[in-house]
């Protein structure tokens, strides 16, 4: 008899946790389980999922925040008790509580994993309550980095365990071959991601260089601001902002660079599959910066300094310094083995 696994989530908008919840679905679904991802805000996906991968939506039509989550917790406990799953995994600080309440009389795993920053993530003050309180009850916590895991309690950190994001890399970028003027962010266009930072420094890289292009990818609900805010600052010619596209990595593997603004993240997958990729990275200090070794194979610039970005990445139009950046990038690419977080969650979702 097959294996159940329940993978919780918000959504399956494209995501860093909805992407990682997707991958690791897909994983599971190979490894022969039987799979299922419960959706709790909304019911629209943005992904191509095996037919076989089940879809129960619980996000109800009530708007009221309290009514949302009787109704939640209703209908949760409800879901387990029919399916009884022999794994559940939970993302993001909100839906880990909802599923640590409403899996209490169900004989599963229960995996609860947080996917960003807690200290800037807008959680309330009840929310950090039930962290402490609830946290402490799940089989297995975890955290994409050994920074955010002791940034809780010791009680919590002893049920953690550190998995970088499950990523899927096509190929480590050529040495020559690449678009020698344009540079990349793939993320949301959200206050979180701070993509005015990013517009800034290109007005000031192409008074420089004019031929440089800096191309967006994304979705969110700052898009409409941004595009003004390129047409009224004159950068139409440099900087394009366009929607996601699935086919993100063909276009890291021909930049001459990424760059992230983010003001804080847990582990950002797009910075996660460039680096791994070989792309030179320019990012902020986050949580999950750890990956960029600065000045080997990127660079770590202070938040919202657009002019020590743009200062960045004209040293970076020098051929001679950008080359050896990138030599070390595709350097350090290559040791690094994209299927050892695999391998770590199989450890504690099979492990009896």
């Amino acid at each position: 008899m097959k294996k159940k696994i329940s993978f919780i989530i918000t959504s399956l908008y494209r995501g860093g946790a909805e992407t990682v919840t997707v991958r690791l679905a897909k994983h599971y679904l190979e490894k022969g389980y039987d799979v299922e991802i419960v959706m709790l805000l909304d019911k629209k996906i943005e992904f191509e999922l095996p037919n076989e991968i089940k879809i129960v939506d619980l996000s109800g039509k009530t708007k009221s925040r309290i009514g949302r989550i009787g109704f939640w917790l209703k209908n949760l406990k409800k879901h387990f008790k029919e399916r009884m799953p022999d794994v559940i995994v939970s993302f993001i600080a909100r839906v880990n509580l909802l599923t640590l309440l409403s899996s209490k009389k169900c004989n599963a795993k229960v995996i609860i994993s947080e996917r960003n920053d807690p200290r800037y993530d807008s959680r309330t003050f009840i929310t950090r309550l039930f962290v402490n309180l609830l946290y402490k009850k799940a089989n297995v916590i975890v955290f994409q980095t050994e920074d955010a895991k002791k940034l809780f309690s010791k009680n919590i950190q002893e049920k953690g365990v550190v998995i970088p994001n499950p990523i899927n890399i096509e190929r480590i970028v050529d040495e020559t071959h690449f678009d020698k003027n344009l540079i990349l962010y793939a993320g949301r266009y959200s206050e979180q991601k701070n993509v005015e930072t990013i517009i800034n420094a290109a007005s000031l890289v192409s008074q420089q260089y004019s031929d440089v292009r800096f191309e967006l990818y994304g979705e969110g609900p700052l898009k409409d601001g941004l595009l003004k805010m390129v047409e009224s600052m004159d950068l139409k010619n440099n900087v394009y902002i366009f929607d996601n596209i699935p086919n993100i990595q063909e276009k890291m593997s021909n930049a001459r660079l990424f760059v992230m603004s983010s003001i804080y993240e847990g582990m950002s997958n797009s910075l996660l599959e460039a680096s791994c990729s070989g792309v030179p990275c320019l990012c902020t200090p986050v949580l999950g910066s750890s990956i960029i070794q600065d000045g080997i194979n990127g660079y770590i610039y202070n938040f919202k300094d657009s002019q020590h970005l743009s200062s960045l990445i004209c040293n970076l139009m020098d051929e001679g310094r950008y080359s050896q950046l990138r030599r070390n990038s595709i350097k350090i690419a290559k040791d690094i083995h994209p299927e050892e977080s695999y391998k770590k969650w199989d450890l504690i979702i099979e492990k009896e």
